[in-house]
Protein backbone atom coordinates (compact mmCIF):
# COMPACT_ATOMS: atom_id res chain seq x y z
CA UNK A 1 0.00 0.00 0.00
CA UNK A 2 2.65 2.75 0.64
CA UNK A 3 4.25 1.97 -2.65
CA UNK A 4 0.52 3.00 -4.03
CA UNK A 5 0.66 6.33 -1.83
CA UNK A 6 4.21 7.16 -3.55
CA UNK A 7 4.59 5.23 -6.83
CA UNK A 8 2.43 4.55 -9.77
CA UNK A 9 2.69 1.89 -12.39
CA UNK A 10 1.80 1.44 -16.41
CA UNK A 11 -0.36 -2.26 -16.08
CA UNK A 12 -0.32 -2.09 -12.23
CA UNK A 13 -3.24 -3.02 -9.84
CA UNK A 14 -3.48 1.00 -8.70
CA UNK A 15 -3.85 1.67 -13.25
CA UNK A 16 -6.59 -0.38 -13.38
CA UNK A 17 -8.67 0.98 -10.60
CA UNK A 18 -8.29 4.55 -11.44
CA UNK A 19 -9.12 4.13 -14.99
CA UNK A 20 -12.23 1.96 -13.63
CA UNK A 21 -13.05 4.70 -11.04
CA UNK A 22 -12.62 8.07 -12.75
CA UNK A 23 -14.60 6.90 -15.74
CA UNK A 24 -17.39 5.91 -13.71
CA UNK A 25 -17.31 8.98 -12.00
CA UNK A 26 -17.61 10.85 -15.09
CA UNK A 27 -20.35 8.01 -16.11
CA UNK A 28 -21.87 8.91 -12.95
CA UNK A 29 -22.56 12.76 -13.78
CA UNK A 30 -23.46 11.83 -17.45
CA UNK A 31 -26.18 9.59 -15.83
CA UNK A 32 -27.79 12.10 -13.53
CA UNK A 33 -27.36 14.91 -16.38
CA UNK A 34 -29.54 12.80 -18.77
CA UNK A 35 -32.38 11.99 -16.08
CA UNK A 36 -32.47 15.86 -15.77
CA UNK A 37 -31.86 17.16 -19.42
CA UNK A 38 -36.03 17.83 -20.11
CA UNK A 39 -35.42 20.47 -16.97
CA UNK A 40 -33.44 23.74 -16.52
CA UNK A 41 -31.30 21.59 -14.28
CA UNK A 42 -29.48 20.19 -17.13
CA UNK A 43 -28.24 24.12 -17.98
CA UNK A 44 -27.11 24.00 -14.46
CA UNK A 45 -25.17 20.61 -14.42
CA UNK A 46 -23.12 21.88 -17.48
CA UNK A 47 -21.93 25.42 -16.03
CA UNK A 48 -20.93 23.57 -12.69
CA UNK A 49 -18.97 21.24 -14.75
CA UNK A 50 -17.56 24.54 -16.94
CA UNK A 51 -16.67 26.09 -13.35
CA UNK A 52 -15.02 22.81 -12.08
CA UNK A 53 -12.92 22.45 -15.48
CA UNK A 54 -11.90 26.32 -15.50
CA UNK A 55 -10.83 25.94 -11.38
CA UNK A 56 -8.89 22.49 -11.83
CA UNK A 57 -7.32 23.98 -14.63
CA UNK A 58 -6.48 27.47 -12.89
CA UNK A 59 -4.96 24.85 -10.33
CA UNK A 60 -3.28 23.16 -12.31
CA UNK A 61 -1.24 26.17 -14.22
CA UNK A 62 -0.82 27.48 -11.04
CA UNK A 63 0.84 24.15 -9.39
CA UNK A 64 3.40 23.33 -12.52
CA UNK A 65 4.31 26.86 -13.38
CA UNK A 66 5.25 27.44 -9.33
CA UNK A 67 9.16 28.42 -8.61
CA UNK A 68 9.41 24.65 -7.15
CA UNK A 69 8.27 22.93 -9.78
CA UNK A 70 8.74 25.13 -12.93
CA UNK A 71 10.53 23.57 -15.97
CA UNK A 72 10.54 25.16 -19.69
CA UNK A 73 10.94 22.15 -20.76
CA UNK A 74 7.70 20.40 -19.46
CA UNK A 75 5.30 22.64 -17.05
CA UNK A 76 4.28 25.00 -19.81
CA UNK A 77 0.46 24.30 -20.50
CA UNK A 78 0.83 23.35 -24.27
CA UNK A 79 0.49 20.02 -24.61
CA UNK A 80 -3.32 18.70 -26.05
CA UNK A 81 -4.43 17.43 -22.24
CA UNK A 82 -3.83 21.15 -21.64
CA UNK A 83 -5.58 22.95 -24.27
CA UNK A 84 -8.49 20.08 -24.24
CA UNK A 85 -10.01 21.28 -21.19
CA UNK A 86 -10.69 25.31 -22.67
CA UNK A 87 -12.54 23.34 -25.73
CA UNK A 88 -14.72 20.88 -23.78
CA UNK A 89 -15.51 24.19 -21.34
CA UNK A 90 -16.89 26.61 -23.99
CA UNK A 91 -18.32 23.63 -25.93
CA UNK A 92 -21.07 23.63 -22.88
CA UNK A 93 -20.76 27.15 -21.87
CA UNK A 94 -21.38 28.23 -25.61
CA UNK A 95 -22.43 24.95 -27.86
CA UNK A 96 -19.88 26.96 -30.57
CA UNK A 97 -19.51 23.70 -33.01
CA UNK A 98 -15.91 24.32 -33.63
CA UNK A 99 -15.41 23.76 -29.95
CA UNK A 100 -17.37 20.98 -29.67
CA UNK A 101 -15.71 19.18 -32.49
CA UNK A 102 -12.09 19.61 -30.84
CA UNK A 103 -13.59 18.67 -27.54
CA UNK A 104 -14.90 15.71 -29.38
CA UNK A 105 -11.91 14.55 -31.54
CA UNK A 106 -9.07 15.98 -28.83
CA UNK A 107 -11.31 14.84 -25.70
CA UNK A 108 -12.28 11.31 -26.74
CA UNK A 109 -9.43 10.52 -29.88
CA UNK A 110 -6.21 11.84 -28.08
CA UNK A 111 -6.56 12.55 -24.46
CA UNK A 112 -8.16 8.69 -23.60
CA UNK A 113 -4.63 7.87 -24.12
CA UNK A 114 -3.81 9.01 -21.01
CA UNK A 115 -5.69 6.22 -19.54
CA UNK A 116 -4.12 3.68 -21.68
CA UNK A 117 -0.70 4.76 -20.87
CA UNK A 118 -0.81 7.48 -18.42
CA UNK A 119 2.37 9.41 -18.03
CA UNK A 120 2.71 9.73 -14.63
CA UNK A 121 4.82 8.08 -11.52
CA UNK A 122 3.41 9.62 -8.54
CA UNK A 123 1.16 7.82 -6.78
CA UNK A 124 -2.50 8.91 -4.75
CA UNK A 125 -0.50 10.14 -2.18
CA UNK A 126 1.19 12.78 -3.92
CA UNK A 127 -1.02 15.66 -5.61
CA UNK A 128 0.29 14.77 -9.31
CA UNK A 129 -1.85 11.88 -9.05
CA UNK A 130 -4.88 13.74 -8.72
CA UNK A 131 -3.94 16.66 -11.18
CA UNK A 132 -3.44 13.97 -13.95
CA UNK A 133 -6.75 11.87 -13.25
CA UNK A 134 -9.35 14.41 -12.31
CA UNK A 135 -7.67 16.54 -15.08
CA UNK A 136 -7.75 13.95 -17.87
CA UNK A 137 -11.81 12.82 -16.31
CA UNK A 138 -12.45 16.46 -16.75
CA UNK A 139 -11.19 16.40 -20.35
CA UNK A 140 -13.38 13.27 -21.30
CA UNK A 141 -16.40 14.29 -19.53
CA UNK A 142 -17.09 17.33 -21.14
CA UNK A 143 -17.31 15.47 -24.96
CA UNK A 144 -19.30 12.36 -23.29
CA UNK A 145 -21.82 14.88 -21.96
CA UNK A 146 -21.75 16.56 -24.62
CA UNK A 147 -23.16 13.42 -26.67
CA UNK A 148 -24.78 11.30 -23.99
CA UNK A 149 -27.21 14.15 -22.64
CA UNK A 150 -27.01 17.36 -25.33
CA UNK A 151 -27.07 14.55 -28.46
CA UNK A 152 -23.74 16.23 -30.08
CA UNK A 153 -22.94 14.23 -33.71
CA UNK A 154 -19.97 14.79 -35.74
CA UNK A 155 -20.28 15.96 -38.59
CA UNK A 156 -18.00 16.00 -42.15
CA UNK A 157 -17.21 19.90 -41.60
CA UNK A 158 -16.03 18.60 -37.74
CA UNK A 159 -13.53 16.36 -38.81
CA UNK A 160 -12.00 19.09 -41.00
CA UNK A 161 -12.53 21.81 -37.84
CA UNK A 162 -10.13 19.48 -35.48
CA UNK A 163 -7.68 18.67 -39.27
CA UNK A 164 -7.04 22.56 -39.10
CA UNK A 165 -6.58 22.76 -35.74
CA UNK A 166 -4.43 19.92 -35.35
CA UNK A 167 -2.43 21.44 -38.66
CA UNK A 168 -2.41 24.78 -36.35
CA UNK A 169 -1.29 22.73 -33.25
CA UNK A 170 1.74 21.20 -35.07
CA UNK A 171 2.57 24.12 -36.94
CA UNK A 172 3.06 25.98 -33.33
CA UNK A 173 4.34 23.02 -31.40
CA UNK A 174 7.35 21.64 -33.46
CA UNK A 175 8.89 24.83 -34.35
CA UNK A 176 9.08 25.68 -30.53
CA UNK A 177 10.30 22.43 -30.05
CA UNK A 178 13.04 22.48 -32.03
CA UNK A 179 14.01 25.62 -30.63
CA UNK A 180 13.68 24.95 -26.93
CA UNK A 181 14.66 21.33 -27.50
CA UNK A 182 11.09 20.23 -25.67
CA UNK A 183 8.65 17.87 -26.43
CA UNK A 184 5.17 19.70 -25.96
CA UNK A 185 3.07 17.61 -28.06
CA UNK A 186 4.97 14.67 -27.60
CA UNK A 187 6.03 15.72 -31.12
CA UNK A 188 9.73 16.86 -30.20
CA UNK A 189 13.05 14.99 -30.72
CA UNK A 190 12.31 13.17 -26.72
CA UNK A 191 10.25 10.46 -25.75
CA UNK A 192 8.30 10.66 -22.30
CA UNK A 193 9.74 8.89 -19.30
CA UNK A 194 6.86 5.73 -18.85
CA UNK A 195 5.99 3.14 -21.51
CA UNK A 196 3.62 4.71 -24.54
CA UNK A 197 2.79 3.83 -27.92
CA UNK A 198 5.29 6.51 -29.31
CA UNK A 199 7.79 3.89 -28.07
CA UNK A 200 7.33 1.80 -30.92
CA UNK A 201 7.22 4.46 -33.99
CA UNK A 202 10.50 4.74 -34.78
CA UNK A 203 13.41 7.69 -34.51
CA UNK A 204 12.36 11.37 -34.62
CA UNK A 205 11.08 13.14 -37.01
CA UNK A 206 9.60 10.40 -38.52
CA UNK A 207 7.61 8.87 -35.74
CA UNK A 208 5.99 12.60 -35.82
CA UNK A 209 4.64 11.36 -39.37
CA UNK A 210 3.22 8.19 -37.96
CA UNK A 211 1.95 9.81 -34.75
CA UNK A 212 -0.09 12.57 -36.88
CA UNK A 213 -1.08 9.53 -39.23
CA UNK A 214 -2.71 7.35 -36.30
CA UNK A 215 -4.34 10.48 -34.95
CA UNK A 216 -5.83 11.52 -38.41
CA UNK A 217 -7.20 7.67 -38.33
CA UNK A 218 -8.36 7.60 -35.79
CA UNK A 219 -10.28 11.17 -35.10
CA UNK A 220 -11.79 9.66 -38.66
CA UNK A 221 -13.31 6.65 -37.58
CA UNK A 222 -14.72 8.72 -34.67
CA UNK A 223 -16.30 10.90 -36.95
CA UNK A 224 -17.81 7.95 -39.17
CA UNK A 225 -19.07 5.73 -36.75
CA UNK A 226 -21.92 7.70 -36.22
CA UNK A 227 -23.02 8.00 -40.01
CA UNK A 228 -22.59 4.04 -40.03
CA UNK A 229 -24.60 3.96 -36.52
CA UNK A 230 -27.14 5.58 -38.20
CA UNK A 231 -27.82 3.79 -41.41
CA UNK A 232 -27.78 0.36 -39.35
CA UNK A 233 -31.86 0.69 -37.99
CA UNK A 234 -33.07 1.76 -41.70
CA UNK A 235 -30.84 -1.35 -43.51
CA UNK A 236 -32.56 -3.68 -41.09
CA UNK A 237 -35.75 -2.56 -41.58
CA UNK A 238 -35.80 -3.15 -44.81
CA UNK A 239 -36.57 -6.91 -44.93
CA UNK A 240 -39.56 -5.50 -42.95
CA UNK A 241 -41.13 -3.60 -45.70
CA UNK A 242 -40.39 -5.96 -48.33
CA UNK A 243 -42.08 -8.45 -46.69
Amino acid sequence: MESWLQTFRFGSALHVMSVASFLLAALCVVFVARRRRMQEHERRYALGIVGIVVIWQIISIAWWLSPARFSLASTLPLHVCDLAPWFGALALLTRWRFCRAVAYFWGIGLSTQGFITPVLTQGVGQFGYWLFWIGHTLIVLCPLYDILVRGYRPRARDYLYVTICNVAYIAFALPLNIALQTNYGYIGDSVPGTATLIDYLGAWPVRVFYMVLIAQIMMLALWLIWPIAARIPRRAAQPDSAA
